[in-house]
């Protein structure tokens, strides 16, 4: 069986997938000891809230073919199942030291990573008519994380 996915569907697992990250940093934020770690943390969970918001704001500015269903949803179930879909992937991990920076911060990274790659899987399941082309916004969002999460990693390892 062939399944396809709109744009919007996509950018509802995009949301989700940014609610599991920032309360990845949260916990993060509250078990780590070191205060401008904590400070760090939080902002990083501040910036999945701010991409949360983009995705949301993106998906309605989708044009109503990107939006168009293709799966009959006689009950409105749809946005329930991609946003499920979303968490079980798993790509936030549960098992992390978050008194341990660096490991915080590596998986962080595979964070991004694992979200980039679900990404890129997800758009083949997207034809262009109803809007492959916008999983490439989600993508550069994802990338932009990536460098703030790599540099913040590379200067903790440069001083350790």
């Amino acid at each position: 069986m062939n399944q396809e996915f709109n744009a919007n569907e996509i950018f509802i697992m995009a949301e989700q997938i940014e609610i599991e990250a920032y309360k990845f940093y949260l916990k993060a934020a509250e078990e780590t000891p070191k205060d401008e770690d904590k400070a760090f943390l939080k902002k990083l969970a501040s910036f999945e809230v701010e991409h949360q918001n983009l995705f949301s704001e993106m998906r309605e500015k989708l044009s109503v073919q990107e939006k168009t269903e293709l799966t009959f949803d006689p009950n409105n179930e749809a946005e329930d199942y991609c946003r499920s879909f979303a968490r079980m992937q798993n790509i936030v991990k549960k098992n992390v030291d978050f008194t341990n920076m660096k490991e915080i911060l590596l998986n962080a990274i595979m964070i991004e990573k694992d979200t980039i790659v679900f990404y890129s899987g997800m758009k083949k399941f997207v034809s262009e008519a109803f809007g492959k082309g916008r999983i490439d916004e989600l993508i550069h969002e994802e990338l932009r994380h990536i460098d703030i999460l790599t540099k913040q990693y590379d200067s903790i390892t440069a001083t350790a």
